[in-house]
């Protein structure tokens, strides 16, 4: 959440067995199984082989991967050797190549092998599970419920206050949404964004080098975050507050994905206990100069980039409004109304008003004259989503956003089945909630930068 002059990565990739074993040799139609394993080879990823014989050429392998929590599937081809004995090898996650997914710590993950020989025949082999770990850290677990904390480092009164703080926001946030998360969900807890960095998506990806995150959301259940402060950042437990809440909203509102960045960021800001100065700022300056953003174009990617102060400021000052005014009941009927509608009929089904109807509420609250409505029948605000890549794809390169803060001496502070198979990794939709900071150097000032759902 704050400012600090960024690093150069340190880079050590970690490699050893998630699950290796012999096999007790399984056939089908004369293909014999001999042995299967896969290899953590962090931070790049799981590098999977097996080893089969039959008495025909083996002429295809295939790994089927299903990554938790909700068993998104994707698929690799095997690199093989050998025809009637072949040695096969795939590497699932990692940055290189075809194969170049982003795995989050402590995902588990069930996979097995097709494999085929010239005659069609095909043997399936047993499924297997295997967790992927970063090996740099010796790491220890405790839970509450459905949540697991993961950490290496800080005293009983830490860990317990970093349960706590997320225990809180499953539970606060998830009344608050109408929802119950029904699956196990995950905090990664690094002492220092050093060791943050590594285990992030944008850990190995080049990108800005004066970029720092402090948390991140990179599937559907589990939540990155370190305990590192930076400048004046408010408690860092709010980093967990905030991502864990991303985690809840997400599934809240799952049977429609492509929530408003406004209202998904506005929801995790109104879960932290304090709201950051450069925020407050913001919304000051909004006010005096009349300069709020119409509700239309909020999430719109130039206004997140341009101005993260101002698009998170406003966000959470919306979304406070619209529990302080209408009460946790209607807001409730908002969220769950985001499943079948867009904002504007949600805003329609829940409040009774349109989108530029609760904006002008809002702007009447904080003392701003109203907004015209914008031209033509459509008043949505669209889902303009900040994303991370989907495993296997590209980067996205839009849909950060950034704003300044107040500089501070020494210038620092659904997945889809696998149809083909083209020997890369089907699409894995990625849940992205990140807290980033970045530096500008010099002493001129900072910027932060947040990225949400995809």
């Amino acid at each position: 959440m704050k400012i600090r002059l960024a690093f150069t990565a340190l880079l050590l990739v970690c490699a050893a067995t998630l699950s290796a074993r012999t096999v007790a040799p399984a056939r089908a139609e004369g293909i014999v199984l001999q042995s299967q394993q896969a290899q953590n080879a962090f931070p790049d990823g799981i590098v999977f082989t097996v080893t089969a014989t039959s008495d025909k050429k083996i002429t295809s392998t295939r790994l089927r991967t299903f990554v938790s929590p909700r068993d998104f599937q994707n698929t690799t081809r095997g690199d093989c050797t050998g025809d009637l004995t072949a040695n096969c090898k795939a590497t699932f996650g990692g940055s290189i190549g075809n194969n170049a997914a982003y795995i989050v710590p402590f995902t588990d993950i069930k996979w097995f092998w097709e494999i085929t020989d010239e005659s069609g025949k095909t043997l399936t082999t047993p499924e297997q599970k295997v967790t992927y770990e970063d090996l740099r850290f010796k790491w220890k677990n405790v839970s509450a419920g459905n949540l697991t904390l993961y950490y290496y480092q800080g005293d009983e009164n830490d860990v317990k206050g970093m349960l706590q703080a997320a225990r809180d926001a499953i539970d606060t946030m998830s009344k608050l949404e109408g929802t119950a998360l029904d699956f196990p969900v995950k905090v990664v807890e690094y002492a220092t964004v050093r060791d943050l960095q590594l285990a992030t998506s944008r850990g190995k990806r080049p990108g800005n080098p004066n970029s720092v995150l402090l948390g991140e959301v990179g599937t559907a259940d589990t939540a990155l975050a370190t305990r590192q402060v930076f400048g004046d950042q408010a408690d860092p437990l709010d980093t967990i507050r905030h991502e864990v809440t991303h985690i809840v909203t997400n599934y809240a509102t799952r049977q429609h994905p492509g929530t408003d960045a406004w209202i998904d960021e506005g929801i995790s800001m109104y879960s932290q206990k304090v709201i950051e100065r450069e925020y407050t700022q913001a919304l000051d300056a909004m006010y005096k100069g009349n300069k709020a953003y119409p509700l239309g174009s909020l999430s719109s990617p130039s206004i997140r980039s341009n101005d993260s102060s101002g698009f998170y400021g406003q966000a959470w000052a919306i979304i406070k409004f619209m529990v302080d005014k209408y009460g946790q009941d209607k807001f409730r009927d908002f969220v769950k109304a985001l499943n079948t509608n867009d904002t504007d009929g949600a805003l329609k089904q829940a409040l009774g008003l349109n989108t530029n109807e609760f904006e002008n509420a809002w702007r009447a609250s904080v003392g701003l004259p109203p907004s015209a409505a914008p031209t033509g029948t459509n008043t949505n605000t669209g889902p303009v989503i900040a994303t991370i890549e989907p495993l296997g794809n590209p980067a996205s390169s839009g849909g950060t956003r950034s704003t300044p803060a107040a500089p501070t001496s020494g210038g620092s502070t659904s997945s889809a089945s696998s149809g083909g198979d083209s020997g890369g990794s089907s699409s894995l939709p990625i849940v992205a909630g990140v807290i980033a900071v970045v530096v500008v150097l010099g002493g001129a000032g900072a910027l932060m930068m947040r990225r949400k759902k995809a």
